[in-house]
């Protein structure tokens, strides 16, 4: 017996499509202020740097959960059709 709640799968993955658009969104904000302060001084260029790699690293990690998000979404449609087939 498989048990699922498509409906529940399917809001949860649509929340958290959504919630990676905002935080992505918030990094690029981030970033973007940190790039445009008026830094001064010899470690500026190495944290500019390391900046720039640490905005990389989260924008994959949220954009690999929003992958997972459109999964979940998929994954509820595809069990509907399934179910909606057997109990023709």
């Amino acid at each position: 017996m498989v048990n699922i709640n498509t409906g529940y799968t399917k809001e949860a993955g649509t929340d958290i499509i959504r919630l990676t658009d905002e935080i992505n969104s918030i990094i690029n904000e981030i970033f973007r202020l940190i790039d445009t302060v008026p830094w001064e001084g010899s470690g500026v260029a190495t944290f500019k740097s390391k900046a720039k790699l640490d905005k990389g690293n989260y924008l994959k990690f949220t954009n690999d959960m929003k992958e997972y998000g459109k999964f979940l979404v998929e994954y509820a449609s595809d069990m509907e059709r399934v179910v909606s087939r057997v109990n023709r």
